[in-house]
């Protein structure tokens, strides 16, 4: 399993993300004269690690409640407390929030069959064209 709190090796945010998420940070990194490439470092190695934790604080919820499964997006969209958790981990403007699900969901796809965001608590899957974490029985 993947500990959520090292560099996650499997997934790395794609160049689209990381600009977009850049366009959303850049003004206070510009005024402290922070490169561009130095920020945009940071943000992919922040990418993952915090949809990780998102994906271990769901994990938590489904063995709290005693679920086995919640699904993170109907019809590929990301549901909205779903995607809300995300984005309030991960800076985006709101106008990009929508733009920025999209392309998280396809980034997330192969996550689901190599494994790259499940937690001790919970794995990724795809279930037709939909995401769902599955809690891990112990």
């Amino acid at each position: 399993m993947t500990d959520n709190f090292s560099p996650i090796q499997n997934y790395v945010a794609s160049e689209e993300i990381v600009k977009l998420v850049y366009e959303s940070v850049k003004t206070p990194f510009q005024e402290m004269k922070v490169s561009e490439d130095a920020v945009n470092r940071d943000i992919k190695k922040t990418i993952p690690m915090n949809i990780s934790i998102v994906f271990k604080n769901i994990g938590m919820d489904l063995i709290e409640e005693n679920k086995d499964s919640m699904q993170l997006t109907i019809n590929g969209e990301f549901t909205p407390s779903v995607i809300d958790s995300i984005v309030f981990r991960i800076p985006v403007d709101k106008k990009s929030k929508e733009q920025f699900a999209k392309m998280l969901y396809e980034d997330l796809i192969p996550c689901a069959f190599n494994g790259a965001l499940n937690t001790e608590f919970a794995k990724l899957e795809l279930v037709g064209k939909d995401l769902f974490l599955f809690k891990i029985k112990k």
